[in-house]
């Protein structure tokens, strides 16, 4: 092979990396451990009325759990439950156990994978 087409070879997959780096962006590409303050076991979503995902979130939550089996906090009502439970990007998605650990993830996850986290203790 030659060093010309060595070179258009890796210009291709750098390219289609960055193109799948584009697409998933801004999506929940992963959950974190931590505590919560003051909220209730269950599936929390964190949203906010100016953000257009938050809309799409609700919708696939409301989808998994059903109308009613989740609680949403929108910035725009009560912003110091956001602040206390250090939540600064919307959409946020948790799930809080019953001793005030669980998990929190930003952005809007695939439906498969957020079906799997809120199954998932």
């Amino acid at each position: 092979m030659t060093v010309e087409r060595a070179l258009i070879v890796l210009a291709v997959i750098l390219v289609a990396v960055m193109v799948a780096r584009l697409q998933n962006r801004g999506a929940a590409v992963r959950r974190r451990r931590r505590a919560f303050i003051g909220l209730a076991p269950g599936v929390i979503v964190f949203a906010s009325r100016s953000c257009d995902q938050c809309e799409a979130i609700e919708s696939m939550v409301t989808d998994i759990v059903g109308p009613g089996g989740y609680e949403i906090f929108w910035w725009d009502e009560v912003p110091g439950v956001f602040d206390s439970n250090d939540i600064d990007h919307v959409p946020a998605i948790a799930r809080v156990e019953d001793d005030g650990a669980g998990w929190v993830a930003v952005g809007v996850p695939s439906a498969l994978r957020l079906r799997r986290w809120i199954g998932s203790a």
